[in-house]
């Protein structure tokens, strides 16, 4: 199951200090309510939770559902907070192929993702979906800032993955883009200057 389900549209929520651990799809997630349609709130806070060992077997039903392995997700939200959250061991089964998401964001006009640790966001020398630490899909959105959060894939030091995963530390960008991003590439102009090319750098 899920840790912290939200399946309604809500005013305004603080979710805080909460610790969840080894649920079998995700900790927190807006999802839709029974009457149909997505979860939305006007203002939401997610702060100062522990999120750990989530999603221990990808097999879970519910993970084909939802689509992906999840630590936070929201969606359809006006004003958001998600800050001083710890994100670790995520999805850690070496077997199946969904997708690892940290902190997901979608259809959201103002977001802040502050403070937050994510480590250990799906497993080493496996090939799994495009995945990521936070993942902020769009459009629409007129605000989001992502500061001061500590990303790691891996808490394993000097460790190099041997995968063909699709794994980013931070995207933000269409929902159809997700899987191929790769295809970017930033080209050095001068010290400190770079351009971002969809085509091959020569």
């Amino acid at each position: 199951g899920i840790g912290l389900e939200i399946r309604a549209t809500v005013g305004s929520a603080m979710i805080k200090q909460n610790s969840i651990e080894k649920t079998g799809a995700g900790g927190i997630v807006m999802t839709g309510p029974a009457t149909g349609g997505a979860a939305s709130a006007q203002h939401l806070s997610i702060a100062n939770n522990q999120l750990l060992g989530l999603v221990p077997l990808i097999s879970n039903p519910m993970v084909g559902l939802l689509q992906y392995a999840l630590g936070i997700r929201i969606q359809n939200v006006a004003a958001a907070e998600i800050e001083g959250n710890v994100v670790r061991d995520l999805g850690m089964d070496a077997t199946g192929q969904a997708p690892r998401v940290g902190i997901g964001v979608g259809a959201c006009k103002s977001v802040r993702i502050s403070g937050n640790q994510l480590i250990n966001i799906g497993p080493l020398d496996v090939t799994y979906g495009p995945s990521a630490g936070v993942a902020v899909i769009a459009p629409p959105f007129d605000r989001v800032e992502v500061s001061n959060n500590v990303i790691r894939r891996t808490d394993q030091v000097g460790r190099v993955s041997n995968d063909a995963t699709f794994w980013r530390a931070v995207y933000i960008g269409p929902i159809g883009q997700f899987t191929d991003s790769f295809k970017m590439k930033f080209v050095q102009l001068t010290e400190g200057k770079f351009l971002l090319s969809l085509g091959t750098a020569i």
